[in-house]
């Protein structure tokens, strides 16, 4: 049943979930398999730690792609940062990358992309919108 998927606060229902593409700076193949394990295993740990949840995970040499649930009160934005900072961190302990050009202590390209899923497609929206008007 759809409404199972729905998550409740105080005074609110809520489903937000969100399909999140990060790429490694300059696209440069640095996510090789024992890196990419670890970071599959790396981002979901640190997401739980700010009760973020990520139900899927998947990523290549120069990209990793993740399904994000967040609360009405988080910023996709902001868990982002977290999420590509401190995976940086973690993977820098252990793992050494090649410095193309000016890489220094980040891993990640300084942008995202980010979209919505779930939910009704836009057009179902926009006549029930219109229906009630």
């Amino acid at each position: 049943m759809r409404y199972k998927r729905l998550k409740s606060k105080a005074h609110c229902r809520f489903f937000l979930v969100y399909h999140v593409v990060l790429v490694t700076k300059y696209r440069k193949p640095y996510l090789k398999p024992d890196v990419l394990v670890q970071l599959l295993a790396i981002i979901p740990r640190i997401a739980a730690k700010y009760k973020v949840l990520i139900p899927e995970i998947a990523g290549g040499a120069d990209h990793v792609h993740f399904l994000m649930e967040l609360t009405p009160q988080d910023t996709p934005g902001s868990v982002i940062s977290i999420l590509k900072s401190k995976s940086t961190s973690l993977l820098l302990r252990e793992f050494s990358f090649p410095y193309y050009g000016k890489l220094s202590n980040t891993l990640w390209s300084s942008g995202y992309f980010i979209t919505t899923c779930g939910g009704a497609p836009l057009s179902v929206i926009s006549n029930y919108i219109k229906s009630h008007s």
